[in-house]
């Protein structure tokens, strides 16, 4: 014990002589002395108990196990007593909550001096949670990666109301970044229609924002489509099919047992066979995986001379294992896989809390060149709407940012044996290449109007940006002035290339480096500082644009992952929990380290 507490952080160093001395001395009177002295100090009695709520707070441990008759005789050991479940969950669980949010507060401020702030939004919904009423979770994403959990607002019969969740977004991104707009980057969201509309009412009240529905919902909805066989017949098929296959598997008790049988003759080891889940992405692909790991035992068993027998009362059985009989029932599995797995992997690697937008093209463009792969080598039969379909959803998910984010990331510049460095325009079509330029012109715009704002509100002259000045005193708008000059910095970058200032940095930018099995680039902080300190000079306009696009996350999984955290806490035993009380627990944990490494470099997504 007197080892324990000398090294406690709470127990100063100056301990008194003669505590010492009695510890050296080896016998019962130092750790005696140590406690007395630790019992009798309400400082380090406070931090005692500030930990342990901190413990069941971080563990998910309801209070009413203060309650427990061991952990109170342990306690009063060390003289302590514990407080009631009722006190930890008051008292004790709101300063802690006042603690944590004036050290979020802080940090909130200091990243509005910056780029400042994207914020997220998903809706989630349980029925033990205050009776299934739905809650909308507000999450900060911060521009070097990682995120803050600001709050949850109930939203009961509004869920689908997109004037209500355009206003109800503002509101809480507004209060996050100290009420002026202009620090809000753009709001993410799932791809839900009222989402969609809503995000686009709030481009059009505020026009320095880029609002982005989340990537990994959009492909995960482009795997829902392939199950549907209005789609996509052939390849819908063979996912319902193994779907079919894993819940009869599943639903019977002695096919289960039968197959596991077959599984010890033909693998050596038993497979559980993964069933579908609604709410998980791509869930019917793990299904699929599931049934082709298991294909020898499930065909070993099919074939076998007692299958017959065991499903002779089992008439959707017998329907469902038919297409397993057959010979090319693995092929065609097999097949499919090859198409959903890509897919599978880009939603993995873009959940990342981190600012991934210049990836999300390549990424998709990667995609669509599998498909035209996969599509020349597959079966006439599973081909049908297939490749439609994907492009469907590009097209329809699609959003400008992707492509500007692409055009301004220097990581993707590359050097001409002539021209010297360029920006990729090239990796661009001509439709994409101007909505890109729109883009750009509107969030520029947008800028140079809020900095004239600040400066009137001031009391100082807005500075001229390029030319802004000399356009205006011809009876230019301050938009037209702004969308020439983004205009001809656009044509400089693509025609004349990059002077050798601006170019020197741009082959450690560049620079790709292997770990592991994957690829490496520098970081997201390194190439926007590029734009902010060697190139907003000469381009003021378009560098005032590449770093807000480059501080962009692309997906809602920190929200996602919060929502986690809220279905673990609303337990059986604990459906009463109050809202605004979980809310304070999750505040906690979810804060408590928001620290981010901006120093990391990024992994280069790939689709293989």
């Amino acid at each position: 014990m007197s080892r324990l507490m000398k090294h406690h952080p709470c127990v100063s160093s100056t301990s008194s002589s003669g505590t010492a001395s009695s510890a050296a001395g080896g016998g019962g009177s130092g750790a005696k002395s140590s406690l007395v002295n630790f019992v009798a100090n309400p400082i380090q009695r406070q931090q005692f108990i500030d930990n342990m709520i901190m413990f069941f707070i971080t563990s998910e441990t309801p209070f009413t196990r203060l309650e427990n008759e061991w952990l109170k005789k342990a306690a009063s050991i060390a003289g302590i007593q514990l407080p009631s479940r009722h006190a930890a969950a008051t008292t004790h669980l709101n300063a802690l909550f006042e603690k944590v949010k004036k050290k979020v507060g802080g940090e909130l401020v200091d990243l509005a001096k910056g780029p400042s702030l994207q914020m997220s939004f998903d809706g989630w919904k349980k029925k033990a949670a205050n009776q299934g009423e739905p809650l909308v979770n507000a999450k900060a994403l911060k521009p070097n990666g990682g995120a803050i959990f600001l709050c949850v607002v109930r939203a009961a019969g509004v869920t689908n109301n997109a004037a209500w969740l355009a206003e109800t977004m503002m509101e809480k991104a507004l209060e996050a970044v100290g009420g002026n707009a202009s620090n809000v980057l753009g709001v993410l969201c799932d791809n839900t229609s009222a989402n969609l509309n809503a995000m686009q009412m709030m481009e059009e009240e505020n026009p320095g924002m880029v609002n982005l529905g989340c990537v990994a919902h959009a492909l995960a909805l482009l795997i829902k489509d392939l199950a549907k066989e209005k789609h996509a017949s052939g390849v819908a098929k063979v996912l319902g099919n193994a779907n079919d296959v894993a819940n009869c598997i599943n639903d019977s008790e002695s096919l289960r047992a039968f197959l596991h049988q077959h599984q010890v003759e033909v693998m050596a080891k038993t497979f559980a066979i993964d069933v579908h889940s609604p709410s998980r992405f791509a869930g019917i692909f793990f299904v699929l995986e599931s049934v082709l790991r298991n294909r020898p035992a499930i065909r070993s068993m099919v074939m076998s001379e007692a299958w017959d027998e065991k499903v002779a009362d089992n008439a959707k059985a017998k329907a469902v294992f038919a297409d397993v009989a057959r010979e090319n029932w693995s092929n065609k599995c097999q097949s499919v896989s090859r198409l959903i797995k890509p897919v599978c992997d880009a939603i993995h690697q873009v959940e990342a809390d981190r600012p991934l937008l210049s990836q999300v093209l390549p990424v998709w463009n990667a995609i669509i060149d599998h498909v035209d792969e996969w599509h020349a080598a597959a079966p006439a039969a599973l081909r049908l709407g297939v490749k439609a379909r994907f492009l469907f959803r590009l097209n329809k998910h699609f959003h400008p940012a992707w492509a500007s984010a692409h055009l301004l990331d220097p990581a993707y510049a590359r050097e001409d044996p002539v021209a010297g460095w360029r920006l990729p325009f090239a990796a661009l079509t001509n439709e994409q290449l101007l909505k890109a330029k729109a883009l750009i012109k509107r969030l520029a715009t947008a800028k140079a109007k809020a900095a004239a704002a600040k400066a009137a509100a001031g009391g100082v002259a807005a500075a001229p940006a390029g030319g802004t000045g000399a356009a205006a005193a011809g009876g230019l708008t301050l938009e037209d002035t702004v969308s020439a000059a983004v205009e001809a910095e656009l044509l400089r970058l693509q025609l004349g290339g990059m002077p050798s200032t601006m170019a020197a940095a741009l082959p450690v930018l560049t620079a790709r480096r292997q770990v592991g099995d994957k690829q490496v680039m520098a970081s997201i902080e390194m190439r926007r500082n590029w734009w902010v300190t060697m190139v907003e000079n000469a381009f003021p306009h378009v560098a005032g644009v590449a770093v807000h696009l480059l501080s962009l996350h692309t997906t809602t999984c920190a929200a996602e992952r919060n929502w986690s955290a809220w279905g673990r806490l609303y337990t059986k035993s604990r459906a009463r929990l109050d809202v605004s009380r979980a809310e304070k627990l999750i505040y906690i944990k979810g804060n408590l380290n928001t620290d981010t490494r901006s120093e990391d470099e990024e992994v280069l997504l790939s689709v293989e």
